[in-house]
């Protein structure tokens, strides 16, 4: 710590607790506004703000991907289970580079296939 970095400190503290840039101008002895942004470690508090926010985004888009899973999971089960001594249908009959080339040029027909191929 040193005094130098108090001022930073003791600034930006002051700026989030909504104090005016100009009171804090006055607090540091500058005469220039743009001399006190320099102590407000504003882009470093808004960072941290758009951090928090995209980790409770993720947070999220996990649980409901989970939730997605456990629905699929079930379902397998289900469709197992109505089968019997059937087993389900896992090997595709087109190749992963097929698969691949056709879910960038046309997801819909790749899901039509896919379902046609599941449900028969």
């Amino acid at each position: 710590m040193t005094p130098h970095g108090f001022r930073y400190t003791i600034a930006s503290l002051l700026d989030e607790r909504g104090l005016s840039v100009e009171t804090i101008k006055y607090l540091l002895g500058h005469s220039s506004v743009t001399n006190v942004d320099l102590y407000l470690r504003r882009h470093k508090r808004k960072i941290q703000e758009i951090k928090e926010e995209l980790t409770k985004i993720e947070v999220e888009l996990e649980g409901s991907l989970n939730k997605d899973r456990e629905v699929i999971k079930s379902s397998d089960r289900a469709e197992f289970s109505n089968q019997g001594s059937n087993k389900l249908k896992t090997e595709l009959p087109y190749s992963e580079e097929f698969i691949l080339q056709l879910s960038k040029s046309n997801p819909e027909l790749l899901e039509k296939l896919m379902m046609d191929h599941y449900h028969n």
